[in-house]
């Protein structure tokens, strides 16, 4: 039972990690080029880049507030 409850516990453990390092990923905010081709349309669904901006936008106020100085 221990080693049952020990795979799981490790099991969480590395879901909890990979979506904190892919939180600390999103942080880095975007470069220009990256908000200019979204904003001008050429990050759509589909464009391997896509979701990560989305989620970026969503959390970092900075870059949101920048998308409207372009």
């Amino acid at each position: 039972m221990d080693i049952i409850l020990g795979t799981l516990a490790f099991g969480l453990l590395y879901v909890v990690l990979q979506y904190i390092q892919k939180i600390y990923k999103d942080r880095k905010c975007l470069e220009d080029k990256v908000l200019t081709a979204y904003r001008e349309g050429r990050y759509k669904e589909g464009h391997p880049d896509y979701e990560h901006v989305i989620a970026h936008l969503g959390i970092c106020k900075k870059c949101r507030e920048r998308m409207g100085d372009f």
